[in-house]
């Protein structure tokens, strides 16, 4: 066993131990995007074309929770880890193999090779994964929580993106509140997952007012998992990027605001990731491009870097608004900085030289091939030891790099104030 996956086992073993049964989580409510969308995305998109030559579209059949949770052996590992023959070309968007390969055996609608940071977290807690909400279970089977975060998803809703920062409202328009339409690949921001929970809600508990739902939002950990990197995606200028900090920021505020209106006690806000040491900064963006010592895009990590300090500015109003609200950062930025640094020490040894080397590439290519609607790898070939690389596609990293990232959350670094101030997990 790794020597990181035997401290993350130690320290779950601490946090159990110690709970108590008056004080506990016993749920986990998760809003974001890539980095912890547990299967929402391939619900939402549940066909995939080959795009091969001579193909025709082929619809995948409906995926269930169970499936999407099982860690049955059902592949060829000898087939995905020596790549695929071109007349059976299986493309690799979060859909099909390589995508789970580590974890689950199998694609689990996570956009890595296995779990996320908070499948960590939750195992932390002594609680399942979280099922997505758009699998369309029984109310029972969300007493435990939910995850409402889609791959691609963006905090600001789609026209407020587009628009011209100088243009934007001081306060976004649409209140957190509006109702929205159904569900679509597109309609995914941080609004549209907030009007899901609130939909989820009245079959949990019928009346936020009782003290029976009361008790149900104390005892849950609400986690809003550092989404807004896809805000931030485009084709602007770094001035025009940073003017839409505040706005960014305004919308987190609000829906984290509602979210204890509703009754919420213990939140833990993710900032962002430094989202410049990611290949797909290198590859899509056209500034004129300054590198650290790491190959990261110093132009992305200081917009990521002003965002994260905003956000804190604005918690800290909000814990003053309210005293009896344990409210969390979660520095993912410093934390994932942190494991880049010492990279070698972790067993990243594959990224020695070049942390933009990624696991899930082309073979025999210096270049990375991705779909274009999803930006993921294509399953040409995959690294035999996922776990010596930091980075598992162009946008993501691999399970080994979540679990140390989560395993020194937890242990409460790179939180303000510590993780160890939540209550721990409710007896079961």
């Amino acid at each position: 066993m790794a020597m990181h996956q035997l401290g993350f086992l130690l320290l779950m073993l601490l946090i159990v131990s110690s709970t108590g049964e008056e004080d506990c989580i016993n749920s986990i409510f998760n809003f974001g995007d890539d980095i912890s969308d547990t299967g929402n995305y391939v619900i939402l998109n549940p066909s995939i074309t080959d795009k091969s030559p001579t193909a025709s579209p082929s619809p995948r059949p409906h995926i269930t929770w169970d499936e999407l949770n099982s860690t049955s052996e059902t592949v060829d590992f000898d087939s995905i880890l020596h790549g695929f023959t071109r007349g059976n070309r299986t493309y690799g968007d979060v859909h099909t193999l390589p995508y789970g390969i580590t974890y689950f055996k199998k694609p689990s609608g996570r956009f890595s090779n296995g779990r996320l940071i908070i499948d960590f977290m939750a195992d932390a807690l002594g609680l399942p994964f979280l099922p997505p909400y758009l699998a369309g279970l029984k109310p029972e089977d969300y007493k435990k929580g939910s995850n409402f975060a889609v791959i691609g998803a963006t905090v600001l809703d789609h026209d407020h993106i587009q628009a011209d920062p100088s243009t934007l409202p001081s306060v976004p328009s649409s209140s957190i509140t509006t109702p929205v339409a159904a569900p679509s690949p597109a309609a995914t921001s941080l609004r549209v997952q907030m009007e899901w929970f609130k939909t989820l809600l009245p079959s949990l508990c019928s009346n936020t007012t009782t003290t029976e739902c009361q008790q149900f939002l104390r005892t849950s950990l609400f986690h809003v998992g550092g989404i807004g990197g896809y805000d931030y995606s485009l084709d602007k200028s770094h001035a025009e990027l940073q003017d839409m900090v505040p706005y960014v920021v305004d919308t987190i505020t609000l829906a984290v605001n509602e979210l204890i209106s509703l009754g919420a006690v213990e939140l833990m806000i993710a900032g962002l990731l430094p989202i410049g040491c990611f290949p797909r900064a290198q590859n899509n963006y056209f500034w004129t491009h300054e590198y650290d010592r790491n190959g990261c895009v110093t132009e992305l990590n200081e917009i990521a870097r002003y965002h994260n300090t905003q956000l804190q500015i604005s918690l800290q109003r909000l814990r003053e608004q309210y005293p009896h609200v344990n409210i969390i950062y979660v520095d993912y930025y410093d934390a994932a900085m942190h494991l880049i640094n010492s990279r070698l020490e972790h067993g990243f040894t594959n990224n020695k030289d070049r942390l933009s080397t990624t696991c899930c590439q082309a073979k025999g290519l210096d270049i990375l091939l991705y779909e274009a609607h999803t930006e993921s790898c294509e399953a040409i070939n995959v690294c035999e030891k996922p776990e010596s690389y930091i980075l598992w596609d162009q946008t993501q990293m691999t399970e080994a790099a979540y679990e140390i990232i989560a395993s020194s959350v937890v242990a409460g670094n790179f939180t303000t104030p510590s993780f160890n101030i939540l209550p721990k997990k409710c007896s079961s």
